[in-house]
């Protein structure tokens, strides 16, 4: 079930993504750009449903992935109160992750809150469960990658918080790619750890 929810959550995620892409006026530029522009109706009229969509589905079935985190890697991870609160934070990047898609960016000042919640959280998930995971041999290759999004979502933080000139939108794109791949090899070895 973790398997196949976690692979779901991220392929659809890119499917949505990838249609609302298509339907952008002219190019995306993540240089430019937020990934969020991508649900605006003013940036992305014809597309804007898909992307909002695709974070609500994909955000829910993350809710699903994030409630078998314990059954799924309780023997694999050095403490299971840390896979407990991994497990709390991960259900708060999915659901802020539904409420990205149903408050767009449209609808700024709340779109903006869960935005910085679904960073946030995701960011605390990841320092988490990479550091919890260094138990298992092949989980243990899996939590050094989790530097890459670890250190991209730094960036994308404090860089958004400074203000800075840089071109911030391009953290958030690889913070999200880099995130969506480690979660996808999290559940592709899923299937091998359930008790």
């Amino acid at each position: 079930m973790i398997r196949f929810v976690g692979i779901a959550a991220v392929l659809i995620m890119a499917v949505f993504m990838t249609a609302a892409v298509l339907k952008f006026p002219g190019h995306i530029n993540p240089l430019v750009n937020w990934i969020s522009d991508l649900g605006s109706s003013f940036y992305n009229p014809q597309g804007a449903f898909l992307f909002n969509m695709g974070c609500v589905i994909a955000g829910a079935l993350f809710l699903i992935f994030c409630f078998y985190l314990k059954t799924t890697y309780s023997r694999a991870v050095c403490s299971k109160r840390v896979l407990l609160y991994s497990q709390i934070l991960g259900f708060a990047s999915g659901f802020s992750f539904v409420m990205v898609g149903l408050f767009s960016e449209d609808s700024p000042s709340l779109h903006g809150i869960f935005s910085a919640i679904f960073f946030l959280s995701s960011l605390i998930f990841l320092i988490l469960m990479n550091y919890n995971l260094r138990k298992d041999s092949k989980l243990k290759k899996l939590a050094y990658y989790g530097m890459i999004p670890i250190s991209m979502d730094f960036l994308l933080i404090i860089f958004y918080i400074l203000n800075t000139n840089l071109s911030t939108p391009i953290f958030e794109w690889l913070t999200g790619i880099s995130y969506a791949f480690w979660i996808l090899l999290l559940a592709y070895y899923s299937s091998d750890r359930v008790p």
